[in-house]
């Protein structure tokens, strides 16, 4: 089942997240063409009239294509 991304609906938020992600496309994080993986983004509030973007990969599956070994940390205990 293909997922669509959910549309912000107050306008003032909706232009906020259009210029966040004019910038990530203007630095070259994404391009135009053929989209091959979808990794969908929300808003949270920064501040009284900012926003912090934020990026899913669960929907994607790119958090299941992502690897990074289990390690532990180091405890005192086995410093010692």
């Amino acid at each position: 089942m293909p997922y669509t991304q959910r549309l912000e609906r107050a306008p003032k938020l909706h232009n906020t997240i259009r210029i966040k992600l004019k910038k990530v496309y203007r630095l070259g994080h994404t391009c135009a063409g053929t989209v091959s993986s979808l990794t969908f983004y929300f808003a949270v509030p920064k501040g009284e009239e900012g926003i912090h973007m934020l990026y899913d990969g669960t929907k994607s599956g790119l958090n299941d294509m992502m690897w990074a070994p289990w390690f532990p940390l180091p405890t005192i205990e086995a410093h010692l």
